[in-house]
């Protein structure tokens, strides 16, 4: 997994964007768009808030920044560290400890110089990018043009969920003057905890790998 730390922005993206729900929908000459475009959105917004502190401006907001501890037993490819809710009268960030300490234990076997206040902040700083979404109430999907699906009597047209999440990791990225993309670490941590899944992260990335190479050489019609 270690070979593919200084992978780029877009082949982390192009893992988040397979993970799409209309992934189908869109047209393979697209991709190059939804990446570039959700990475350059994370990017400007990353750099407009650098050296900012993200809690206090949450909490101006009514944001609650919760540290919790209880376990979580989910779906060992998705192991929730964080989440942020955003409505009316319930706003909070929920930042779950023991996830992030295990997280963090694994991928020191790997990448020694990470330690836990870091990578607490990496998480703060992805639950950022989404309380901005939520408090302009303009998500990523809809600054970007929608995919559509042609069906016999009318054209559906979707917002993409996933660019959010590829624009989230570019901010964090970008606000935490880091060299790796955050995404990388999630991979990074299933491999080791997980290794019956090692095989489905290595096979995902390489066809990521291939998607990118492809989009971003212009081969698709």
């Amino acid at each position: 997994m270690k070979r593919y730390r200084n992978s780029s922005d877009e082949l982390y993206g192009m893992l988040e964007l397979m993970e799409e729900r209309f992934f189908k929908w869109i047209p393979s000459k697209e991709y190059k768009y939804y990446l570039e475009e959700s990475i350059r959105l994370g990017k400007e917004a990353g750099r407009k808030f650098k050296n900012k502190d993200l809690i206090e401006i949450m909490k101006k907001d009514q944001v609650e920044v919760r540290y919790r501890t209880e376990e979580r037993n989910l779906n060992p490819l998705y192991q929730m560290k964080s989440q942020i809710c955003f409505e009316k009268k319930n706003r909070y960030l929920d930042l779950y400890m023991n996830e992030i300490k295990k997280q963090c234990n694994s991928v020191k076997r790997v990448e020694p110089e990470i330690n836990l206040e870091w990578l607490k902040n990496l998480h703060i700083a992805h639950e950022f990018y989404h309380f901005l979404e939520f408090s302009q109430d303009q998500r990523t999907g809809e600054l970007l043009k929608p995919v559509e699906r042609k069906g016999m009597f009318r054209t559906q047209k979707v917002c993409l969920q996933s660019v959010s999440e590829i624009a989230a990791h570019s901010f964090a990225k970008e606000y935490m003057g880091a060299d790796i993309n955050p995404k990388y670490f999630d991979c990074l941590y299933i491999s080791i905890e997980n290794k019956s899944y090692f095989e489905k992260i290595m096979n995902n990335i390489e066809t990521a790998r291939l998607l990118v190479e492809r989009s971003l050489k212009n081969e698709y019609d």
